[in-house]
């Protein structure tokens, strides 16, 4: 099916003026996942996509958290999820976490409230498989799978047809194993399914061309919203001769204007780790593998 979608858009055929009908809303189930894996956008009509069903984002916030702590918002729905914690004593945990660097063996030390448990307790155990899953060392499959046995107890008291929701979180799971590249190119690779276009395919392909001709990859600039522009270019004339354009940076409506020499990420890296680079040092990396080699050698002279 996505693959029928892209080679209507590369005809010519707008994502708007496309359309997949199906029976009932919970057959859209798989292809809701897909689409949102490729970034590609898209517009649900009869029922909530996926993905916004409320058991499924608790569950994607607890995968969220560990995967990054400083993400606030996933840790005030996570956190939330547990007995006794409001959102006072989600705000506290989120300060607390903060103020031991994102660290997330810090909220060991944190005093829960009564409801959750002692140490043997609810909050002890969320604790425990938020520092199991943040080193992302297992595939995406069995950390679904850990979130569920934690996760199930809370879906059956907060939710209504508790094991229809269980089911769509098994489903989730099931898809993950199904659609995983994990481990398929070897545990140091980096590029993955690039992997596909070898020196074999790129002479395969140079020998289709016939003609000659260039084809610019370049995208107009939309300034009108729609399901296949969802971040519209900005543009306001400030004075004669003078105008401002607002670009998206991520999207796939737009040029991806991110690099590792990206302003931003330099230099929350070097706040973080309290380091320096150079520029000559950021000139010459090729791929994130690359910097974090780099911070590390840093981190060992210190």
């Amino acid at each position: 099916m996505i693959g029928r979608i892209l080679q209507h858009l590369e005809a010519g055929i707008a994502l708007k003026h496309q359309a997949v009908l199906f029976r009932t809303a919970h057959h859209s189930d798989a292809l809701e996942v897909e689409l949102s894996r490729r970034n590609i956008p898209f517009v649900k009509y009869g029922g909530l996509k996926f993905l916004e069903a409320a058991h499924v984002k608790d569950a994607m916030s607890i995968l969220r958290l560990a995967e990054n702590p400083r993400d606030s918002i996933s840790a005030a729905r996570a956190i939330q999820l547990l007995d006794g914690f409001g959102p006072g004593h989600a705000k506290r945990v989120i300060a607390h976490l903060n103020s031991g660097h994102h660290d997330l063996k810090q909220l060991r030390a944190f005093q829960p409230p009564p409801a959750a448990g002692g140490s043997d307790g609810q909050w002890s155990h969320f604790v425990e498989l938020l520092i199991n899953l943040a080193p992302d060392k297992l595939p995406l499959p069995e950390q679904i799978a850990q979130v569920r046995v934690f996760y199930n107890p809370i879906l059956e008291k907060r939710y209504e047809q508790a094991q229809v929701r269980a089911r769509d979180l098994e489903q989730l799971e099931q898809w993950k194993k199904d659609l995983n590249n994990w481990g398929r190119w070897g545990k140091d690779d980096e590029i993955g399914t690039l992997n596909f276009i070898t020196p074999a395919k790129r002479k395969q392909a140079a020998a289709l061309v016939r003609e000659g001709f260039s084809v610019s990859l370049a995208s107009d600039a939309d300034t009108e919203k729609a399901i296949d522009n969802p971040q519209p270019y900005e543009h306001e004339m400030l004075a004669l001769g003078s105008d401002r354009i607002g670009v998206a940076f991520h999207g796939i409506a737009h040029t991806h204007l991110d690099s590792l020499a990206h302003i931003n990420l330099v230099s929350a890296i070097e706040q973080e780790f309290a380091v320096r680079f150079a520029l000559g040092e950021l000139e010459t990396l090729k791929n994130v593998g690359e910097m974090i080699h780099l911070i590390q050698q840093k981190l060992a002279v210190q």
